[in-house]
């Protein structure tokens, strides 16, 4: 059986991608939610381990990205 984190991230990859494919308000709107939601259970839902690493790498990539934004 297939782990319910692992549909949750697929579910939010696919959301994500949606996301940045559409300009209408509506789908835009519904795709974030989605990604949201479907992160938060996907998180609540792993394992430990998992729920580190997801931790981290949201950490990495805010660091990463606030030393890429200054001039």
């Amino acid at each position: 059986m297939i782990p319910t984190y692992i549909l949750a991230l697929l579910f939010v990859l696919v959301a994500t991608w949606i996301f940045y494919q559409t300009s209408e308000d509506v789908y835009l709107v519904l795709a974030a939610g989605i990604t949201i939601v479907c992160f938060v259970v996907g998180y609540a839902h792993a394992h430990w381990v998992a729920q580190v690493s997801i931790a981290l790498s949201l950490f990495v990539l805010d660091r990463f990205l606030r030393l890429r934004a200054m001039p």
